[in-house]
């Protein structure tokens, strides 16, 4: 369980750090209303990962249903 958690914080590291989420966050606090486009930031993104986890998601159950249909 604890190495399934420390690979899941690796990711999340590598993912944080990526050169698009550094320079999106340095526009938004360069930025004259950076306290609202850090907020429309932070929307978009935790929508943006909620679409894609749920998009994953279905396509996986739709995967997983047809695999078993196949027993």
């Amino acid at each position: 369980m604890a190495e399934t958690a420390s690979r899941i914080l690796l990711f999340a590291l590598i993912a944080g750090a990526s050169p698009i989420a550094v320079v999106s966050t340095l526009a938004v606090l360069s930025s004259r209303r950076g306290r609202t486009n850090g907020l429309a930031l932070l929307l978009g993104f935790l929508l943006g990962q909620s679409a894609a986890f749920l998009a994953a998601f279905l396509l996986g159950s739709a995967a997983h249903t047809n695999l078993d249909a196949d027993d």
